[in-house]
């Protein structure tokens, strides 16, 4: 599948059949993300893959291992699973002798260019290390390369939370285009068999990533028969420090898994952010110091015809430092928040089985502390603040019954849990029976269906008791009500995949439907100084309904995968605006199609595109939104050593009713290689094009943004693999 011009691992896996990998390098196999990720059967990284795939060079690879039916304990081998994992196979060349990859990168666009990377690795049957140093300001790496895809993006604390990332939204563009970055990462990684069956990892690792832009935004926000406008403009900087570590041992055996993992996780943040409100100037500073230090355990052994099973994971995380300082000719505001949260996750179970009949019997008790405090001054004058300390206690027992025939798998579970809530004095209970049903059908060795049916509640956290407003930015606040948020959720999901493999077919098709019963109803107050986001206390419901499909053909005559994927997306439900209570509904409808193709051994071409409409309906009005994408790139090889090669994409986007903006971005590259080296020289953004617009739709608001693009940039870059 690999081509000439395929450098790393991550851009051969994207030409495999049935593997999808995401700008970040998320990796999903039939649109499920991955839950493992192996080099030669060892697992050196968890979820920070993306080290290898954006490290290892293509040339070092022999095959990749798709793993269905993908367990990490080796005790389970015989229980069902739908995960998936891939494992990497690696040539002789990587494996006889240390092995590694480094370039340095030099050009000249707005400003100088530079970049210099190097990976050293070393791949033995019982040991593995991979150590990276990167640093440049062409590309942003940092953030993304310490990325752990999985991990929750819902673990930080209320702190974080709070402050999110004011510095940016996220438009539906490459970052490269109009961020400039400068960043900095080191990592080692290393993973070595102690035993036959036992492994100990270690893996630290420091990122810093400086990323500026520039953009401008207009937000038109409903009031009752008129409209509010906000405009503003804002170039942020922002600097990301993140120094991260784990240590970890683990013992595989088919009669015992001992897994303890120990992790630390620092992060800096520094923001500037001057903005033009209204017409009016104004300067914004972000600082933010968060922590995590964790201890996560968990083991399983086989005891008089049970497998026992037990697990604790515990976790401090604090932000004591956060402040936010907003500077303008009519007003001087000082946010300041801090925080800490203990966690502590404990779960014992027993396990019996018997022919095709499971039973699992599982005792749950959670625990999370938050205290969290917040001061707000304008001009000088204390405006309130907040002093919250919230402990949440969760008891649950989970009784589940599995029947497994062969390729079929009936799986039943009625949890009944009970929620404790204290703050302060006050003392809130509250007890849940959430039933599940789970179908897995194997239809046959190419096709595969899954059902589930689950109904699930979610008690409020801390920050549903934040009764003083909390500056979010220059022109919003966050309140709340001081009552626990309670949602239920009813959800129903269906899937189907179908593969060939040796056709080389690959399908898959998901359908899900949730209803979402809330306490609270999301109420904003807006008017042309600023937002105040919180919540009323009003029973309310909302409807989604998510569809995604995904055919792959990979036409091995002519060497060419050729991919439809498409989405649908929609959603009913209730807010409040400036008192007015409105119900809204929004459509979403995406298809993307892609191919890659390589025809003759000197012609490459690759294209994907992503055409969406995106419809929202409030109060008798309805808009509609048009966007079309398409990325091109052509290569060509006229002898073995030489690739030249021309790339476009082509955005075409509504921002009002009737007038549609399209941008053409062209880059062009020529590249060399000789034996181990390689030589290469890169003009990007050709035409010299500056801005990109958007719009989106959020409930019963319009939002357009416009985007300054970096300009053209020209970059020599030399590569040595060894």
């Amino acid at each position: 599948y690999t081509t000439r011009s395929d450098y790393t691992l991550k851009d051969a896996l994207k030409r495999l059949p049935g593997i999808d990998v995401e700008e970040s390098g998320r990796i999903k196999y039939l649109g499920k993300d991955i839950s493992g990720f192996y080099i030669e059967g060892m697992n050196l990284l968890g979820g920070k893959y993306n080290i290898a795939t954006s490290g290892i060079p293509a040339s070092y690879v022999n095959s990749v291992q798709v793993l269905d039916n993908h367990k990490e304990a080796a005790i389970d081998k015989d229980t069902f699973s739908d995960d998936v994992a891939i494992n990497i196979s690696l040539n002789d060349k990587a494996k006889v002798k240390p092995v590694g990859s480094y370039e340095a990168s030099a050009g000249y666009g707005d400003g100088l260019l530079y970049s210099a990377k190097g990976s050293a690795m070393l791949f033995r049957p019982r040991t593995q290390v991979i150590a990276s140093v990167n640093a440049g300001n062409i590309d942003g790496f940092a953030l993304d390369e310490g990325k752990d895809f999985l991990k929750s993006d819902n673990d930080g604390d209320a702190v974080r939370k709070l402050a999110g990332d004011f510095s940016s939204s996220q438009p539906p563009l490459k970052a490269g285009r109009y961020i400039s970055p400068s960043d900095m990462a080191v990592t080692v990684n290393a993973i070595h068999k102690v035993g036959k069956t036992s492994t100990i990892k270690g893996n630290v690792g420091y990122g810093s990533a400086r990323s500026d832009c520039s953009y401008s935004f207009m937000g038109l926000y409903y009031d009752d028969d008129s409209g509010i406008t906000i405009s503003r403009s804002t170039s942020p900087g922002t600097k990301v420090q993140n120094p991260w570590m784990t240590l970890e041992y683990q013992k595989n055996s088919d009669n015992c898994f001992i897994n303890e993992r120990l992790y630390g996780n620092l992060e800096f943040t520094r923001s500037a952010v001057p903005v033009v409100l209204n017409g009016g100037m104004s300067s914004q500073s972000q600082s933010l110091n968060s922590m995590d230090f964790g201890s996560d355990f968990s083991s399983r052994w086989r005891s008089g015809g049970l497998l026992w099973s037990v697990s604790s994971d515990i976790k401090y995380s604090a932000s004591p430092s956060y402040s936010l300082k907003i500077s303008s000719d009519d007003t001087d505001i000082l946010q300041s928040v801090s925080g800490k949260t203990f966690t502590s996750k404990n779960t014992l179970s027993a396990t019996w089985k018997k022919r095709h009949n499971r039973i699992y019997v599982p005792l749950l008790f959670n625990m999370q502390s938050d205290r969290l405090t917040t001061e707000r001054h304008d001009g000088g004058a204390a405006q309130g603040g907040n002093d919250i300390h919230l402990t949440k206690a969760v008891l649950s027992f989970s009784p589940q019954y599995e029947y497994s025939l062969q390729d079929f798998v009936l799986r039943a579970e009625v949890p009944v849990r009970g929620d404790v809530l204290w703050n302060g004095p006050e003392i809130n209970g509250y007890v849940s029976v959430c039933p599940e049903l789970y179908l897995n059908w194997k239809i046959s060795a190419r096709s595969t269906v899954r059902t589930e049916l689950s109904y699930s509640r979610n008690i409020g956290d801390v920050l549903d008791f934040l009764t003083q407003p909390v500056q979010l930015d220059r022109t919003t606040l966050l309140a709340a009500n001081g009552t626990a948020s309670d949602s239920k959720y009813l959800t129903a999901s269906a899937h189907y995949d179908f593969k060939i493999p040796m056709s080389q077919w690959f399908v898959n098709a998901d359908l899900i439907y949730i209803r979402n019963w809330k306490n609270l109803l999301s109420s904003a107050m807006v008017d042309s100084g600023g937002i105040l986001n919180s919540q009323v206390l009003f029973p309310n419901m909302s409807d989604n309904v998510m569809a995604q499909t995904g055919v792959t053909k990979q036409f091995a005559a002519i060497r060419t995968k050729v991919s439809l994927g498409g989405s649908y997306m929609h959603n009913e439900g209730s807010t409040m605006q400036n008192g007015i209570m409105m119900d809204y509904a929004g459509d979403s409808m995406v298809i993307s199609p892609s191919v890659s193709s390589r025809p003759l051994d000197w012609l490459e071409f690759n294209y994907s595109g992503d055409l969406s409409r995106t419809v929202s309906e409030y109060k008798g009005m309805t808009k509609s939104y048009i966007s079309r994408s398409h990325d091109i790139s052509l290569r060509l090889s006229p002898v073995q050593s030489l690739i030249i090669s021309a790339s476009s994409e082509i955005n075409r986007k509504q921002l009002t009713d009737d007038v549609y903006k399209t941008m053409t971005l062209l880059d062009f590259g020529v590249s060399w290689k000789h034996k181990a080296w390689k030589l290469s020289l890169d003009l990007r953004n050709a035409l010299d094009e500056r801005e990109y617009s958007y719009t989106i739709y959020d409930s019963v608001n319009t939002f357009t943004y416009e985007y300054a693009l970096r300009g053209r940039e020209a970059v020599l870059t030399v590569v040595l693999t060894i």
